[in-house]
């Protein structure tokens, strides 16, 4: 998979030197210790035998790991250690709002501070544990707020997400809109989503909401809760989905008009990066937004892009801005499963050749989203057993049905949104389908979450089994030639969800009856 690919080799090594720094810190000196050692004996061997054609390529192996580690501690030293001094200071403040999410009668707002009566940096993250009963603040919003700090423990998961500094006893004063361009508009999209969807039933317009503005402060926890359980949640995720409908639709259409290739370039990287700022830098979107912009800088360049190095690029730039996002399971699933779509694609491209006309429409309609919604429950299924307490069984079932309307619907939304303000009702040739496609897709999330044993425990008996065989899929599809790999790699993949819908199922209904679970 790195053959030759030097760049994603280095982002690799990188991000293991960050690792072992943020999960394993003793580790550190094993590690910098280790590197060396590699490079003297690599060195004696250049010497011994004048094997000289990649000294620089390993010279840069051994120093990568070491610089990340080294990055890291200082990052810690500067950043991170100033948090445990506020444990159990009492603040009050101004922060703006990243995101909201409400869970019951519960919630949180994760916030960047601007302002503070206490000596907290302008800029430090935040999360504001709030009530249902509090009004709440959107995406964007500058909250006024007062709150007692605390440092979380440590998680036991080695996998787990960590939040560095906590608020609780929140009291939320007020909270206005935050000035600029970019917020008026997102203030005024949400606006037309809530005019143009307020017929279409409930769920809709929160929906359209989470998918086009990263907003989730309308969207019901019970909602949310059914496509996670169905495997569906990374809809409404923006990523690179979302990025390719948008961005590269509007390449085609600067294509059409006769703009050159360089500058239709130039002009949808930056494009990436208002989208991403406008829906806020999460860590799927700031990922589909580097490599966004590396395919155009490929395009700028006259060169093919390549998958595997824009996403380990991606990667080293996130990491570089916060080596602690490694610990964000957020960007840990979708690393994993982009990454496991990009080692498929060549033979679903493959597979798709051999096809011609209609057949290859419908075969490419039914296979990608069942075997790419296969290959990230594979991928990602190290983090989701070590942290979250259910897996989604129905997940290729739920795709097939929801990822292909879900294209549909959010380019009929996009569409309906950007002409409202022109031509007004006239724009419901667009939004009235986009909004009973997007009532299908809720209703498909809640049948798919109502099946029996839609979902599984994580923590049931042969889930371990079931861990093995994923790894070992992913270990052939990273390792094994390409003749061999794909067949070795579905051999396991079958085994994987034989092993979770047949044996993990069996006990976990043993276990459920008998009052174990």
């Amino acid at each position: 998979m790195l053959k030759n690919r030097v760049l994603a080799t280095s982002g690799l090594l990188f991000a293991l030197g960050v690792g072992v720094a943020v999960y394993l810190p003793a580790f550190t000196l094993y590690l910098a210790v280790g590197s060396l050692c590699v490079l003297c004996i690599y060195l004696c061997a250049v010497r011994i035998f004048a094997f000289k054609a990649k000294i620089k390529r390993t010279l840069l192996y051994c120093v990568v790991p070491i610089a990340a580690v080294g990055f890291t501690m200082l990052y810690t030293s500067v950043f991170i250690t100033p948090y445990y001094a506020l444990e159990g200071r009492d603040i009050k403040g101004e922060a703006v709002v990243g995101e909201v999410r409400m869970f019951g009668y519960s919630g949180y707002a994760d916030v960047t501070v601007t302002s503070s009566d206490i000596a907290v940096a302008d800029g430090m993250s935040l999360r504001l544990y709030l009530n249902a009963e509090m009004l709440l603040p959107s995406y964007g919003d500058t909250v006024s707020f007062s709150a007692r700090l605390t440092v979380p423990e440590e998680p036991e998961s080695l996998f787990a997400d960590r939040t560095l500094l906590v608020g609780n006893d929140v009291t939320l004063y007020s909270f206005r809109p935050t000035a600029g361009v970019l917020w008026r508009m997102r203030s005024a999209v949400s606006g037309i989503i809530d005019d143009i969807f307020a017929d279409s039933g409930s769920g809709v317009a929160p929906l359209m909401k989470a998918v086009v503005l990263s907003d989730f402060s309308s969207l019901t926890e019970e909602t949310y809760a059914k496509f996670r359980d169905t495997g569906t949640a990374h809809l409404l995720a923006i990523s690179g989905q979302h990025f390719s409908i948008i961005i590269m639709s509007i390449y085609g259409i600067l294509s059409l008009i006769g703009v050159s290739k360089r500058t239709r370039s130039i002009s949808c990287a930056l494009l990436a990066v208002v989208y991403a700022s406008f829906v806020g830098f999460t860590p799927s979107v700031s990922r589909a937004a580097i490599m966004m912009i590396i395919v155009f800088a490929s395009f700028f360049a006259m060169r093919e892009p390549d998958g595997i190095t824009s996403l380990f690029f991606a990667l080293t730039v996130l990491l570089v801005a916060n080596p602690y996002s490694i610990a964000s399971a957020s960007l840990q699933l979708s690393f994993l499963s982009c990454l496991g779509i990009i080692l498929v694609s060549p033979f679903i491209s493959s597979f798709l050749s051999a096809k011609n006309g209609i057949i290859r429409k419908i075969a490419e309609f039914i296979v990608t989203p069942v075997v790419y919604s296969v290959v990230a429950a594979v991928f990602t299924f190290p983090v989701t057993v070590t942290m979250f307490d259910t897996f989604s069984i129905v997940s290729p079932l739920a795709n097939l049905a929801m990822t292909g309307i879900f294209s549909l619907m959010l380019i009929l939304a996009l569409l309906s949104i950007a002409l409202y303000p022109v031509i007004g009702a006239a724009s419901a040739v667009f939004y009235l389908p986009s909004g009973i496609l997007c009532r299908f897709i809720i209703s498909a999330a809640d049948f798919f979450a109502s099946l029996p044993s839609a979902v599984i425990s994580t923590s049931v008996p042969y889930m371990s089994y079931a861990l093995i065989a994923a790894l070992a899929a992913v270990t052939v599809l990273l390792l094994f030639r390409r003749a061999l790999k794909f067949a070795a790699a579905l051999g396991f993949a079958a085994a994987f969800y034989v092993i979770i819908a047949v044996g993990c199922n069996a006990a976990s209904d043993f276990l459920s009856e008998n009052a174990v679970i």
